[in-house]
């Protein structure tokens, strides 16, 4: 059994003004690989208060 490899996109959306949204994306990555780099993100923007990021 294998995994597909697609592109995905984490968008972190920030809280604070002056800070634009801004979107990492990922090509030809495992969805497993590219959760668990959105999910590392989205803990240091919620740790820091800027926003939060979600894996497109």
């Amino acid at each position: 059994m294998s995994s597909c490899k697609k592109d995905y996109t984490c968008e972190c959306t920030s809280t604070v003004d002056g800070i634009a949204s801004i979107s990492y994306p990922y090509e030809s990555v495992k969805k497993s690989d590219a959760t668990e780099s959105c999910d590392a993100l989205n803990a240091t923007w919620t740790a820091n208060s800027v926003g939060k990021c979600e894996l497109k």
